[in-house]
């Protein structure tokens, strides 16, 4: 078959030249599928955040929520973590008080007393008014304020009133009106915090007043606590670990809730502590202390005060007495000792410690004839107050007859004649 060839008019185009067209046309195709693949990916693909603050978690600290890590402003005002605070679940809270929830306003009322200046250690008689104030408030609120005053007594620090701080404020410092505070609120919630603190304090102040909280609230069930705390402390205050505190108070406890058992420590307290020691075994009940004086009388350090305590306890107990004269009989009573003895009989009647402080409102009449007394030696403090003014009648018939008595045990005596017979004229009045 033979070809047709072209008109000359029309030439030929070469057949080359077809390929850059389709070439152009495949390269756009094979873009154009690249193009939707990228973009398919990069839709499907997940977003990288642009990069944010970070902050330095070796300098951040969390957010502080314990009270108890917060500092406190003053040594005073430091709180201990709170009786209220929370417990995981299926957890039993250990502690041996716990009340429900506290009372704000106790915390409130509380951190007031903490604040208070006391410019040169003495109350005004304004401040004085706002503590009294102040603690009423406290006990008005009940069981609710108790994990306040626990927070508080928890802490060894204390906000002491001042000289006359009992007078002014009807204590002496913000932790004893706390503790007087838990007698007066009651219930077994205070009961059992003030067994608590009595458990571990060695102020001989607190541990007198935690005693009477417990007498008042169970007569009798927590003597012996109350006579142990007491021990301890003495032991303590012995070696010197408690200062220059005046462990008066320790004596009193033991005078008060004490018997025979306890006569043996005062005799080995009365080395340091000679007039409070026989002051306390004369005060015992019963006159269980009795014998242990007479022992003392034969101590020449103690009986001075051993012979006047015989002599003040005559009129009530027989047995004291008695011993005066056995020793009269004896000749084993120094003449120096003659002017203790008419003291004891119809004198000032001795006792550790201060009167206690006029109930505000109440029409008290004065004491008249109180005597105050220190002794730098072990830093004793005790009054004395003429024979019937401490608000007993005495038996000045029984006094006379021990005089009488002593009068025919020591004749011929001129040092003990002259002090009796003033003795008899101080009785009588004649």
């Amino acid at each position: 078959m033979s070809r047709v060839p072209r008109p000359a008019s029309q030439p030929e185009e070469p057949a080359r030249s077809s390929f850059p067209i389709y070439t152009t046309i495949g390269v756009m195709a094979l873009l154009m599928v690249i193009a939707v693949s990228l973009l398919q990916n990069r839709r499907g693909a997940t977003p990288v955040p642009e990069p944010a603050a970070v902050a330095d978690t070796e300098s951040a600290q969390p957010a502080v929520t314990d009270a108890a890590s917060q500092p406190a402003t003053t040594a005073r005002t430091a709180a201990l973590p709170r009786s209220t605070s929370a417990v995981a679940d299926g957890q039993t809270d250990s502690r041996p008080v716990h009340v429900g929830q506290g009372s704000p306003g106790a915390e409130l009322l509380i951190n007031q007393l903490t604040q208070l200046q006391i410019a040169g250690g003495k109350l005004t008689a304004q401040q004085g008014q706002q503590i009294q104030q102040t603690l009423r408030q406290i006990v008005a609120q009940g069981p609710v304020a108790l994990p306040a005053i626990r927070a508080l007594l928890g802490q060894n620090v204390d906000l002491p009133f001042g000289q006359d701080g009992t007078k002014l404020a009807g204590t002496s410092s913000l932790r004893a009106g706390l503790i007087e505070s838990l007698g007066q609120i009651g219930g077994p919630e205070a009961l059992a915090l003030s067994r608590q603190v009595l458990q571990n304090t060695a102020d001989p102040v607190e541990i007198s007043l935690l005693a009477r909280n417990l007498e008042e609230a169970a007569p009798g069930q927590y003597r012996q606590e109350a006579l142990d705390a007491a021990r301890q402390a003495l032991t303590q205050a012995a070696a010197g670990n408690l200062d220059l505190k005046d462990v008066g108070p320790l004596f009193k406890v033991i005078q008060t809730y004490g018997d025979s058992t306890m006569a043996p420590d005062l005799v080995n307290a009365g080395t340091k502590w000679g007039s409070y020691a026989s002051m306390a075994l004369a005060g015992l009940q019963s006159g269980e202390g009795i014998p242990s004086l007479v022992k003392l009388t034969q101590d020449p350090d103690q009986n001075r005060i051993a012979v006047q305590m015989l002599a003040q306890l005559s009129g009530q107990y027989p047995d004291a007495g008695s011993a005066l004269v056995e020793m009269a009989r004896q000749n084993q009573i120094p003449d120096r000792l003659w002017s203790k003895i008419v003291e004891g009989l119809a004198g000032d009647q001795y006792q550790i410690g201060s009167p206690a402080p006029a109930v505000p409102g109440q029409n008290q009449p004065p004491l008249s004839g109180l005597k105050t007394y220190h002794l730098v030696d072990g830093n004793q403090n005790f009054y004395s107050l003429p024979l019937g003014d401490n608000g007993s009648v005495p038996d000045v018939s029984q006094r006379l007859a021990i005089v009488d008595q002593l009068l025919q045990a020591a004749a011929g005596n001129p040092a003990a004649n002259a002090a009796l017979n003033r003795a008899r004229a101080s009785l009588t009045g004649k």
